[in-house]
């Protein structure tokens, strides 16, 4: 590994960023209650490398989508404060 630290080539980080489809590759997704973790990199599969600004291999991840029931409970939560200010 130091030798590709010597040529330039660094980790694509991955793990609770958003993800990027110009250094991540979705292999799924799994569904979140959470809307903060909504288009967020849940876990990584493989590393993904890069020299410089060029993509050798992309990170290979798990990204995170609001699931359509905690999604209407959210916009419902959202509208009942705002009805009771």
């Amino acid at each position: 590994l130091d030798l590709l630290k010597e040529r330039g080539v660094t980790v694509i980080p991955a793990e609770g960023v958003n993800f990027d489809p110009s250094v991540h590759e979705a292999i799924e997704t799994s569904d979140v209650d959470d809307p903060s973790m909504d288009g967020k990199v849940l876990s990584e599969l493989s590393r993904g490398y890069r020299a410089e600004e060029r993509v050798l291999r992309p990170a290979r991840v798990i990204v995170g989508r609001m699931n359509s029931g905690a999604a209407a409970r959210q916009h419902a939560a959202t509208d009942i404060q705002e009805e009771s200010r």
